[in-house]
This record gives structure tokens, C-alpha cells and sequence, in this order.
């Protein structure tokens, strides 16, 4: 449902919200999980999500923090990526 272009890293970050995954669609049209493929509510890198639907970022000294809306936990999720 969300779909957010990430300026810093030259790729589209979209969630596949039934699927409960962050994936990511690179320069090259290549497509990766980045985070998630669990139904669940779990932080870290193994982290779990359920129905995320909503994504922004900030980009500040090189590090991105993803805030993702993760409806069914009721919750705002924050992820950094350095």
C-alpha cells in the first residue's frame, strides 16, 4: 500500500502490506525484503511487522531512519539503516 522514493540511495521502498514486508526496488529493477516476512511485532533484524501500510524517512549524516505505519500493532515503526 505505501510506496516512498529514497532520494539517498537512488530506490523506491514499498510495503507489501499483506505480505507484511519492507521491500525495496533498487536503480536496477532488482526487488529485495529489507525487513519483515513475519506476521508479528518484533523489533531488530529479525523484526516482524503486521500490515505495514505507511513509510517515511530522514536521511541525516548519512544515516536513514525509516518511521513505517504498522496498522494492525497500532504503532509507528523506526528502523535506521546507516
Amino acid at each position: 500500500m505505501g510506496v516512498h522514493f529514497l532520494k539517498e540511495e537512488d530506490s523506491v521502498l514499498v510495503a507489501d502490506t499483506y505480505n507484511h514486508k519492507m521491500k525495496l526496488i533498487l536503480s536496477n529493477n532488482e526487488i529485495e525484503t529489507i525487513h519483515g516476512g513475519k506476521y508479528g511485532l518484533r523489533d531488530g533484524p529479525e523484526g516482524s511487522f503486521s500490515e505495514p501500510t505507511g513509510i517515511a524517512s530522514k536521511c541525516e549524516k548519512g544515516i536513514v531512519t525509516l518511521f513505517i505505519a504498522d496498522s494492525n500493532n497500532d504503532c509507528i515503526r523506526v528502523i535506521k539503516d546507516g
